[in-house]
């Protein structure tokens, strides 16, 4: 477990962490003697405090590193216990029968508390007892409360999970019955203190830092660190330069050798590539039962003569032909022989990491004398600036308690990461900080920094690293962006994702979220607080008195701007959720049709972001005067610094302004324009959109006219065998005056000895009333048949957490865990669970259907429950189909259909990834039989054994397969 948890961190990062248990505190009086404490847990039937019940409380009152008193009982909720919630904590009906209800206990509850500081792993505690204390007519719950995932995720930035169970598991902490709340708080109570054991002992400059940007009401988080701080002494000066030894420039620069090209490149000869992966050759030297793959070897031949030649090359690659090495191999030749990087760009996170950590370290090992360089560049805002970082800490602005969190968290990282990629870290609210410590090429001032002069600029690093490496691996987003490194020839693996990608990274918007976070972190109202007020703080004392005066003047007129843009800003969104009435919970995505814009309610709308646009066109001028009120200062090298960060936020207000004027005016027929609209409660949510229709021209100009030879791939690249609609979809059709060249290759498994194919003919039509109960019946049968391991993919989230309602109860009777893709869940973390536990069974929709990896007996039952059909009803999708059909085609059968296809065979792609695996495909939607364009569906499909079979058999098949191999 330890060893999965510190998979990121370096073997130093991850002795510092182990040692926690064994650090000394010195200083006892923090959360002892004058401050006790009290560790709870709740067990409950759910998440949600006005509809779930409690079913157990446990709580323990402590004296610094000593337990004083405990306080226990089961709770009878006055429903049934769900059968799932039972199979997590072991608590039944029986066991609750006759135990005092919440009502009854909770006078003895709030006594215990009182008004001591409240420990407990996460926040929703806090939210229970803050429902509690109302609903019992206590008022407000108001104990300082300490989170200690925070604290974890303070303590530990750079583990991989903070959960309690594998914190406890690192520091041999016994975890006694997990999910019962009395063995659970004992549990928190011992990791709790082996916490602040690292905490007494964390860097000074630290504590100081969090406590100087508490604020004004401190919450339990700041309260801990200021007690801490307390008990000990030293300077108040934060230097990152100081505290960051790990990025310390000592050597960087030397072993920088950027590669430039030549004008004389070499050739890269097919007998090189084939000695790579020939028996006895560079790759067989690594294995004892090495086997030559003819299609691995057909693809390298061809990417490396797709290089030479400077085509565009698409390859359908089945699973299993090793395509990672295929491309790899030539990419590394090639570069050598040009002198230049070659770009691998992929869509997922999990692909980077395994070309990363094991095909490139693969390549390196088995090419040996010929080694190679290699590294992972990602795009600006994936690094943290230490320049903001330190303006931030030097600076008096207050934090708000969640914000505070994650401004420790990188404080204490920065002093154990070399890379300063942010993304890396498994925190979920790094937003909130995102304008204060991201770096950003608005604002960025270059060499004049003293972290880039001195070599410290994580993003610089980066940059470097990559124009000296010969495979530099990027995500697609930062392809089409530009990666910032000349490079000529790529790999766009995963490319079947192009298209999403491109619609993603050339659409506008505008989202009232992060725009009013960027206004915010300017001025807030509230408190005064944001850059505006840094910088006079900063640069007054380079000042004289008639200066200062002029630049006080000038912010205090800024700041009314931001206060008029942020009153604008609410007005449109606030339009924009009248605009379509009042929408249900959630998000809807809709799209602004021309009948729509034609009323008098769009007129309003217009209106009120036409105000925002004329308020944003105030707010750049009153920068303008800002920037030349501050310029007096021009001597200081901080003053240089907020300069820079001024010129940026009125690039960002001008771009914000741009937007709104394409979006709210139109960006010519090539773009839809759409809202994604929420209640007006959850405005946070809100954004408007304008997306290119068709993405050929904006790929043309990010990719096909800047590079010499791109090489596509993917397992799901052709329908009925064609590549014609890939190349429709990307640009590269015949219209577009480009010819690729392509190639299909099979995969190397033998899909009729280890995949069935199972079609249900009698299946009711998944439109039909009743249609959700039907599908629980089968996949009730099915997955008992199983004994679990069934992947169920669906493309409806309501049928999907219907179905699961009538089956997790049933299916955990038989003593088998039925996971489901819920709002709140960590989609990683179910796919963790998923491949450890085999008797498990995961209902996932959208994200799933591909990027999971779950090899052997984790899946052997595959499932898809409807034919994965886009919804109608998507403004892109919409729009779209609307452009078929003026142009004279079917969108049926020229857009939704292909793209049903290639999503299904990404669905059932996950079920066969090794040459050992065997499992079956079941698919439930009847359609497949009764549509003629069933048959182009089933061609998308491996050539596995296919059954038709009905309902009533289904049990007996799937068992009969899993019990015979």
């Amino acid at each position: 477990m330890a060893e999965d948890i510190f998979l990121r961190c370096s073997e130093e990062t991850k002795q510092k962490y182990l040692s926690y248990p064994d650090l000394k505190r010195e200083y006892q009086t923090t959360l002892g003697g004058d401050m006790e404490y009290v560790v709870i847990d709740l067990e409950t039937t759910g998440f949600d405090p006005e509809r779930d019940r409690i079913i157990e409380v446990a709580a323990l009152r402590a004296e610094g590193p000593n337990a004083v008193e405990r306080l226990s009982t089961l709770i009878d909720p006055g429903c049934d216990i769900p059968l799932h919630i039972t199979g997590l904590t072991g608590i039944d009906d029986a066991m609750v029968a006759g135990k005092p209800t919440i009502d009854e206990f909770f006078a003895r509850l709030a006594e215990f508390l009182g008004d001591r500081v409240v420990v407990a792993h996460s926040r929703l505690e806090e939210e229970w007892l803050g429902h509690l204390f109302q609903d019992q007519g206590y008022g407000r719950f108001s104990n300082p409360y300490i989170d200690t995932l925070d604290l974890a995720i303070t303590m530990l930035p750079s583990s991989k999970s903070h959960r309690l169970v594998d914190l406890a598991g690192i520091w041999g902490v016994d975890t006694g019955a997990c999910h019962r709340a009395g063995d659970d708080v004992e549990t928190l109570f011992a990791v709790f203190n082996i916490l602040l054991n690292g905490l007494y002992n964390a860097p000074l400059p630290m504590l100081r830092a969090i406590t100087d940007h508490a604020p004004a009401h401190p919450g339990g988080f700041s309260l801990l660190f200021s007690r801490v701080l307390q008990e000990r002494t030293g300077g108040r000066q934060v230097d990152l330069l100081k505290l960051s030894e790990s990025v310390s420039a000592d050597g960087f620069w030397e072993s920088i050798v950027p590669l430039e090209g030549t004008e004389s490149p070499g050739v890269v000869f097919p007998a090189e590539v084939k000695a790579v992966f020939e028996p006895g050759g560079a790759l067989a030297s690594l294995f004892d039962d090495y086997e030559e793959r003819d299609e691995q070897l057909h693809m390298a031949e061809a990417a490396r003569a797709a290089f030479e030649a400077g085509e565009v090359l698409l390859v359908e690659a089945g699973t299993g032909t090793g395509k990672s090495l295929a491309y790899l191999a030539p990419g590394v030749m090639t570069s050598k022989a040009i002198e230049l990087p070659v770009a691998v760009s992929t869509r997922t996170l999990n692909l980077q990491d395994q070309l990363n950590t094991k095909d490139l370290p693969m390549l390196e090992r088995a090419l040996g004398e010929r080694s190679f360089r290699y590294c992972v560049l990602k795009g600006y805002g994936n690094y943290l600036c230490l320049r903001k970082l330190q303006n931030l800490v030097s600076g008096r602005r207050r934090l708000a308690e969640g914000q505070l969190g994650i401004f420790a968290m990188l404080l204490n990282w920065v002093t154990e990461n070399e890379t300063g990629d942010v993304s890396l870290l498994n925190v979920a609210h790094l937003r909130r900080l995102d304008e204060l410590v991201l770096a950003n090429h608005r604002e960025c001032p270059g060499n004049r920094c003293r972290y880039a002069r001195q070599g410290c600029c994580f993003y610089r690093r980066a940059l470097f690293r990559a124009k000296r490496s010969h495979v530099v691996v990027v995500n697609h987003s930062l392809l089409l962006a530009g990666i910032g490194v000349p490079v000529t020839h790529a790999v766009i693996d995963e490319a079947h994702t192009l298209e999403d990608v491109a619609t993603e990274q050339f659409t506008e918007e505008v989202e009232y979220s992060d725009t009013r976070r960027f206004l915010e972190s300017l001025y807030h109202p509230l408190d005064g607080s944001g850059f505006l007020a840094d910088l006079v703080e900063a640069l007054e004392k380079h000042l004289g008195d008639d200066e200062r005066h002029r630049l006080m003047h000038e912010v205090e007129e800024a700041q009314e701007a931001l206060e008029v843009c942020i009153e604008d800003l609410e007005k449109l969104f606030i339009a924009l959720s009248a605009f379509y009435g009042r929408p249900e919970p959630g998000t809807q995505d809709v799209r602004f049709s021309v009948g729509q814009m034609e009323t008098l309610e769009y007129t309003r709308l217009e209106g009120e972001g036409e105000q925002l646009e004329a308020s944003l066109d105030r707010l750049m001028t009153r920068l303008a005067r800002v920037r030349e009120a501050a310029e007096e200062a021009v001597d200081s090298e901080d003053a240089e610094y907020r300069l820079a960060d001024l010129d940026g936020k009125g690039i960002r207000a001008g771009e914000i302004k741009g937007s709104l004027q394409v979006l709210l005016h139109g960006g010519g027929d090539d773009k839809v324009r759409w809202a994604q609209v929420a209640h007006p409660d959850r405005m946070e949510y809100q954004s408007l959109r304008a997306s290119p229709i068709y993405v050929g021209e904006y790929l043309k100009t990010a990719l096909y006219e800047p590079l010499e030879a791109v090489v596509m791939t993917s397992a799901t690249l052709t329908v009925k065998g064609s590549f014609d609609f890939f190349r429709s979809r990307v640009g590269l059709d015949v219209a577009s005056g480009m010819f690729p060249e392509t190639l299909v290759l099979d995969s190397s498994f033998d899909f009729r000895r280890q995949m069935q194919i199972l079609m249900l003919h009698d299946m009711p039509d998944p439109n039909s009333e009743g249609y959700a109960r039907e599908l629980a019946g089968v996949l009730r049968e099915a997955i008992k048949a199983s004994g679990g391991g069934a992947l169920v993919l669906f493309t409806n989230r309501r049928l999907m957490l219907k179905t699961y309602e009538l089956l997790v109860d049933d299916l955990r009777r038989q003593g088998l865990t039925l996971l489901c893709q819920q709002p709140g869940f960590s989609r990683r973390r179910l796919a963790e669970e998923f491949v450890e536990d085999e008797s498990a069974s995961l209902f996932g929709t959208a994200s799933f259907w591909e990027g999971v990896d779950a090899r052997g007996r984790t899946l052997r039952l595959l499932v898809v429950t409807r034919i994965p059909f886009e919804s109608p009803g998507r403004p892109v999708f919409e729009a779209r189909s609307e452009q078929v059909r003026l142009e004279g085609g079917s969108d049926f059968m020229e857009l939704s259909l292909p793209l049903a296809a290639l999503k299904l065979k990404q669905g059932v792609g996950r079920l066969i990834r090794t040459r050992q695996d065997r499992g079956q495909v079941l698919l439930l939607d009847s359609r497949i039989h009764t549509k003629k364009y069933g048959q182009v569906l089933l061609r998308s499909l491996p050539e596995g054994l296919r059954r038709r079979v009905p309902t009533s058999e289904i049990a007996h098949v799937v068992r009969d397969f899993q019990e015979h191999p």
